[in-house]
């Protein structure tokens, strides 16, 4: 049975940062993460661990994170739009079609900045 998604407990705003490569002074590339859109979503804990899967490691989850679909990929960035030491590391995107509207959910693991 599918899970059914309710878009009314999408409350909080989530900034969604792709991920640039741009060019430095001396040539070198690196990644500049620049805000893309903000959009509201649905933000739950998850127990998480870190696993052996096909003898490569797998990177500790500690939330499930859903939005109405969006053009994200594993190198993007969320981060909480009011709390701004909360970022996500996205470390998988799953689309799903719930009764013909397109969600994302996103698997990723919380990082507290420091200020």
């Amino acid at each position: 049975m599918a899970r059914t998604i309710d878009p009314g407990r999408f409350r909080r705003r989530i900034e969604i940062h792709t991920n640039t490569p741009v060019m430095d002074d001396t040539g070198q590339s690196t990644n500049v993460f620049g805000l893309a859109t903000t959009v509201w979503g649905a933000v739950d804990p998850v127990r998480g661990m870190e696993r052996f899967e096909a003898l490569q490691v797998k990177s500790m989850v500690t939330h499930r994170i859903t939005i109405r679909d969006y053009a994200l990929t594993p190198e993007d960035l969320l981060k909480d739009a009011e709390d701004t030491t909360i970022e996500w590391q996205i470390d998988s995107v799953l689309r799903l079609d719930d009764q013909g509207a397109r969600y994302l959910e996103v698997w990723a693991k919380e990082v507290v900045l420091v200020p």
